[in-house]
């Protein structure tokens, strides 16, 4: 996963993600129409056969080869499908595995919540993965998954971000699941898609740190668009994570002779991540609500303190503009004697300049006395408990 700067960002410089799909691309389409997305990915289908003695990895060039491998037949079988640029092999590979013409259209990721769809020999379930792009750019890619029996396929329009390699480290190691079956290698990537989030909220929870810390020093209009920019992420995570909570407890519910009671029941730790997951977001969300009104309050309290400060100067120059004034009306000393008769004093312009210098002074104190330099002079109550 691509990391965040640790110091606070910029504006972003990368075009970010358009989550607002067009809902119009799949319009007066007949149900089941399979539409190549734009930008699509080659296609890769890889078939990995969990049995009990080895684990056999293999590229597939044709789905139709899975029915003279017989799949399944000696253990697990893991399918694994990347990319949309050839639409007939997912065409064949769905007519291989018996796959409903809606179940191929959904896994094809047209816009669509996070759901659960049980078939008469096998289950649906579509999730979404997020990831951190290079440039602070978050990205989500719907991962598909259909259970059979005795075989798992996987779906995915790219290869971005934490994929299934991990998953599949993690499954070699043959002591800690000696005996692999379709609903606990489902189970296992269901865990191991969750488990993604969980980075993704860590590095936005230490900006959302950052962005708390330089609204209050130094508020400035790249850090509004950087709030919005927050709310609007985490707008979409929460979008994506209420459905899954309720998708993994339809799992949970659902007495389909494919998942196991004891398979149900590690379920139950998926749902406990994906609810911490949800709280995690809505606290993220009050923050960054609150983040916006921290904003305005610094700019309007920095204003106070600009127009503060135009006070006292103003205040401070109003006497001395006015002696200033009345000393430089060009009025003749010699032509009477009430016409400026200091202007003859010897030391008439030092004394002139020392009125106007102990003005200012007094003027100062009395509004240092007011405690109007308090907020510029008195360090903030944590930084006094830090010394």
């Amino acid at each position: 996963m691509g990391s965040r700067r640790n110091n606070h960002r910029h504006p972003r410089k990368t075009k970010r993600q358009n989550f607002r799909h067009r809902l119009t691309s799949t319009v007066y389409q007949a149900p089941g129409t399979l539409r190549q997305p734009l930008e699509a990915s080659p296609t890769q289908l890889r078939q990995i056969e969990y049995s009990a003695n080895q684990i056999v990895s293999r590229p597939i060039s044709d789905p139709l080869d899975l029915v003279s491998a017989r799949m399944g037949e000696t253990g697990t079988t893991w399918l694994q499908m990347q990319g949309f640029s050839d639409l007939e092999q997912l065409r064949s590979l769905g007519e291989v595995l018996e796959l409903n013409p809606l179940t191929l259209e959904d896994l094809i990721g047209h816009p669509q919540r996070p759901k659960q769809e049980r078939y008469p020999h096998y289950l649906e379930v579509i999730f979404y993965r997020p990831d951190l792009q290079p440039g602070d750019r978050l990205r989500l890619e719907q991962v598909g998954l259909v259970l059979g029996d005795r075989w798992l396929l996987t779906v995915e329009a790219d290869e971005i971000g934490p994929n299934f390699s991990g998953l599949e480290q993690r499954l070699a190691n043959r002591t800690a699941y000696p005996r692999l079956e379709a609903d606990t290698l489902a189970y296992l990537a269901i865990d191991w898609i969750i488990d993604t989030y969980f980075p993704v909220l860590e590095v936005l929870g230490e900006e959302l740190e950052q962005l708390e810390d330089a609204v209050v020093a130094q508020p400035t209009q790249a850090l509004l668009s950087d709030i919005y920019e927050l709310r609007r992420e985490l707008m979409v995570l929460r979008r994506v994570v209420w459905p899954l909570r309720d998708v993994i407890n339809a799992l949970i519910r659902d007495r389909t002779p494919l998942i196991r009671e004891e398979v149900r029941m590690d379920l139950r730790d998926c749902a406990d991540h994906a609810y911490f997951l949800l709280d995690t977001l809505e606290t993220y969300r009050d923050l960054a609500n609150n983040l916006m009104e921290v904003y305005l309050s610094s700019i309007s309290n920095r204003l106070n303190q600009v127009m503060k400060l135009l006070a006292i100067l103003s205040t401070v120059f109003m006497p001395l503009t006015l002696i200033a004034g009345i000393y430089g009306m060009n009025f003749n000393p010699e032509a009477s004697r009430w016409n400026m008769p200091e202007l003859n004093w010897p030391y008439g312009y030092p004394a002139v300049l020392l009125a106007m210098v102990a003005i200012a002074i007094v003027l100062l104190w009395l509004f240092w006395q007011r405690g109007w330099f308090e907020d510029w002079s008195r360090p903030s109550f944590r930084s006094r408990q830090d010394t």
